[in-house]
């Protein structure tokens, strides 16, 4: 049953850090980003970006999980983050579709079945949280189940 499998597959970022939409100063840009962060950079960037998200700083925490996600190609937190900034602004068809296309994870899963309930395809979601409360670690598996369990009441 698991792993879920999204319906697209996982967006090319291209090769290292480049990305297709990005012009070759903004690539040479993200592979300098991309070499000099450290692992404790990006998370702190990344805690950054959720505070930003949770006070309301929408504009600002998507521009720093947007560059997360070209720096850190195949990581989770870009998408993720670029996510949950989509589904801050009411835009569950735009959090979808990034949710959609980054590499799987419980989180992915967990917030792409979120998306799908705004956009009304509950089955879908429900497919998603069931799946997720089967077999995902804490605390995703709680929240899965959580879900299921308010849209049954």
């Amino acid at each position: 049953m698991y792993p879920l499998t999204p319906s697209r597959p996982p967006a090319a970022l291209g090769s290292g850090s480049s990305h297709p939409a990005a012009s070759a100063a903004q690539q040479g840009w993200i592979r300098l980003v991309a070499e000099l962060l450290t692992s404790d950079e990006t998370r702190l960037l990344a805690s950054i970006g959720m505070l930003g998200l949770s006070r309301g700083a929408l504009e600002a925490s998507e521009t720093i999980f947007a560059a997360l996600a070209l720096a850190r190609p195949g990581a989770e937190i870009g998408p993720l983050g670029q996510g949950l900034v989509k589904l801050a602004k009411g835009d569950a068809r735009g959090a979808a579709a990034i949710l959609n296309a980054a590499a799987p994870s419980d989180a992915i899963y967990f917030f792409h079945a979120v998306a799908l309930r705004g956009l009304g395809e509950e089955a879908e979601a429900r497919d998603i949280l069931e799946n997720l409360a089967a077999v995902a670690a804490e605390p995703i598996r709680d929240m899965a189940r959580q879900m299921i369990e308010q849209v049954e009441a």
